[in-house]
This record gives structure tokens, sequence and C-alpha cells, in this order.
């Protein structure tokens, strides 16, 4: 790697007011973003017609249903996305405060342990312990050992619900819910010095290598309809993130390069529009975005977080040339 002076060569000073502090929720002086209650019981509906086997044509009003249910996580996953957006560019002790203070209150509600409603539910859980542990990574320990020590249990209870859910490791029903499962456990591995947590997501990442064909196209994603290129992109990302982090935090090496990297390949064609899944499935692909964490990706690659950009995924804790910054410093806040 080189210099660790060189990795936040982020230029600060030029970065618009951030979208947290825009909201209607957000403040300008420093204070907190306003949130509701912690959630405890997540309220989640699935939002695919249920008569599509391939689960790839979306129910308007079921999506409309989810996005209200769901909104009050995601506040509260956005808030601290931002905020360690902001304490990595800036330093900003005021941000570093609220974001902690917010773990604290949540993690001492027992919030999103309740996942009783249904698969779905689940699967929110499972998505928010990517984000809460990056986010984690980016802001370091608590100021206080007692809070601290709180956050930590609750974020490695959550990590050991979504492994639950995840034992057995799927068999031909694995997809990208088991990735994604993969990378919070593992994020939360990492940031809470938990090895055993740690050590199940790399088995996981074993596992999930072994489901990537010769030709980088995924089986069960295959089988999404319209929407499987999509649902590789989706797949491929926490799968691509724990490359990362194996590589420049656990200095796991660069195993699965080549099967990652067929994956990865697969994605990258159908973003340029010249995808091969349309094809392979007989089915017209709905056509595949810029997926900004494939410039994360790049960026750590070649030892440049700045280059990641400031595009942002709830799913990864915000800003990519933040979380480049804080891979590439061996995933410890970048100072």
């Amino acid at each position: 790697m080189g210099s660790r002076l060189a990795l936040l060569m982020l230029p600060a000073m030029m970065i618009a007011m951030p979208a947290w502090a825009r909201d209607a929720g957000g403040r300008t002086d420093g204070s907190c973003p306003a949130l509701g209650r912690p959630v405890v019981a997540i309220q989640a509906t699935s939002y695919y017609e249920s008569n599509d086997a391939s689960r790839s044509t979306i129910n308007a009003d079921k999506q409309k249903e989810n996005v209200a249910l769901t909104q009050p996580v995601n506040d509260f996953l956005d808030a601290l996305s931002n905020l360690s957006d902001q304490y990595v560019l800036t330093g900003s002790r005021s941000a570093k405060a609220c974001a902690d203070d917010i773990f604290y209150r949540w993690a001492s509600s027992g919030a999103l342990m309740d996942v009783q409603q249904g698969p779905q539910s689940r699967y929110v859980q499972q998505w928010a312990t990517s984000t809460l542990g990056l986010a984690r990574m980016k802001l370091g320990k608590l100021a206080s050992p007692q809070r601290d020590a709180v956050v930590r249990r609750w974020l490695q209870a959550m990590a050991g619900s979504v492994n639950g859910f995840q034992q057995g490791d799927g068999g031909s029903k694995r997809n990208n819910h088991y990735y994604w499962a993969m990378l919070g456990i593992g994020a939360i591995g990492l940031s809470t010095g938990d090895r055993a947590l740690w050590d199940r997501s790399e088995s996981m990442y074993r596992v999930a290598l072994g489901d990537i064909g010769a030709d980088g196209t995924l089986p069960a994603e295959l089988k999404r309809g319209q929407r499987a290129a999509h649902y590789h992109a989706f797949a491929a990302q926490p799968l691509a993130i724990h490359s990362l982090l194996r590589s420049e935090c656990a200095r796991g090496g660069r195993g699965g390069d080549q099967q990652l990297g067929r994956l990865i390949g697969v994605v990258r064609g159908e973003v340029a529009g010249r995808g091969v899944i349309a094809k392979d499935t007989g089915v017209q692909q709905t056509r595949v975005s810029t997926q900004p964490w494939l410039s994360l990706y790049d960026a750590v690659e070649r030892d440049r977080p700045a280059q990641a950009g400031a595009r942002t995924s709830t799913k990864l804790a915000g800003r990519m040339d933040t979380l480049a910054a804080t891979i590439e410093a061996g995933c410890q806040v970048p100072r």
C-alpha cells in the first residue's frame, strides 16, 4: 500500500453540504439529525408478485407499502452513514459524537432484533448488519468504554441472529441474501474484534465462490427472469467488498480472485450494455445502472481511494471514497 498520508486526498473544502445536514431531520449547527424511537420489531413486506416464480415482477403497491414500513430503519441507517462520512472527511468530533449517541440509544433498546414478522424482516436485518459494521469501522470505538461494550454486544448479537438464519448455508436456495449476510457478519466481526464472526464470514465466502460458474454467472440469480442481470450486480457487491476486507484488513490474501473476477466481469459487461445474461436466459433484461461499488473496488485495487468517488450506498454505509479510505487504512479510521 502507498503512504497512509495519501489515503484521504479527498477535497473536503470543496465538498457540498452533506445530505444529512440538508435534510429536514438534519441541522447545520452540529446537532444530531432528529430520529424517531429505536425500531425493535422490524416491519417489512415482500413486494414481488406472489404468482411470479422468478420473483422479478414488482407489485408497485406492495413496494410502496414496504418503503413506508422500513422508512424508520432506513432513516437510522442513512443518518449513521452520513455522519460516518463526515467524520472520515473532516474529523468532525460533533459528527462522531452524534453517531455514537445514536448507536448507543439503538443498542440499548435492543433495536432490530425482533424479526418474527417474516423473511423480509430478516432481510432488512441482514442488510443493516453490513451498514452498521462498515459505519463502525469508519467511526472507531466509542469514547466511553462502557457504551462501546454495549454497542459491541448488540452488533455481535445482530450478526448472530443473521448467522442463525443462514445456518446450513442455504443449499440449492443459496442466493444474494447469503452473500449479504456474509458481508454483514464479517464487517461486524472486524469492527468489534470478534474473530469467530470473521471466521464464519470467511467460510461463507468460500462457499459463495463455489457458486460462481465457469462463465462468471450465478445459477440462482439466472432464475430471476428480467431482473437476472440486476441480481448478478446485487449479489456481486457484498462478495467484492468482502474480498477487499480480507486482503486489506484481515490480511487474508486474495484467494478466489479468479472466480470473483469472472463474476465482476459479467457485471461490468451488463453495465456497459454488452452483457451475456439476456442471451443465456433467453429473457430481455432490465438495464443495469452504473454500480458505485465497482469504483470503490477499482480504487482500492489501485491504492487511490479518492478515485472511488462520492456516490453513496446505504448498504455500504455511505460514500464510496470514505469507505475506500477506511479499508485501505486497515478498516480503521483513516487519520
